[in-house]
């Protein structure tokens, strides 16, 4: 869980461009613009606490074009209902300006998506 949200800040998003970025534990939202070049792609925490939340968006409204893929290790995978609930090393962000909200389950050992 973000510090945002244990002490009831507003929240504090980060900016990410093409490439690969990392999801840091203490933002809550992650903003991607990637007009051209290198795709996005963000990864999950691999030792993110239970209830903890990332949404990610893509501001530019390139994500057709750019597509944002979100993935995590291997031991921790995703949880989707666009995938029947089959878990997924990586789903796709593929619609301008598309999200997801991603949950970490303890209990799952999993993230869990919701789109």
């Amino acid at each position: 869980m973000s510090r945002n949200r244990i002490l009831g800040q507003t929240l504090d998003p980060l900016f990410v461009g093409g490439g690969v970025s990392r999801a840091p534990v203490l933002k809550d939202l992650i903003y991607v613009n990637a007009p051209n070049g290198d795709p996005a792609n963000v990864v999950l925490s691999p030792c993110a606490p239970d209830g903890c939340k990332f949404v990610i968006k893509d501001v530019g409204g390139n994500a057709a074009t750019q597509p944002i893929t979100v993935s995590t290790s291997a031991d921790r995978l995703i949880l989707s209902p666009a995938h029947a609930g089959a878990p997924q090393e990586s789903i796709t962000i593929a619609a301008d300006f598309g999200e997801n909200t991603f949950t970490f389950s303890a209990a799952l050992g999993q993230w869990l998506a919701k789109a």
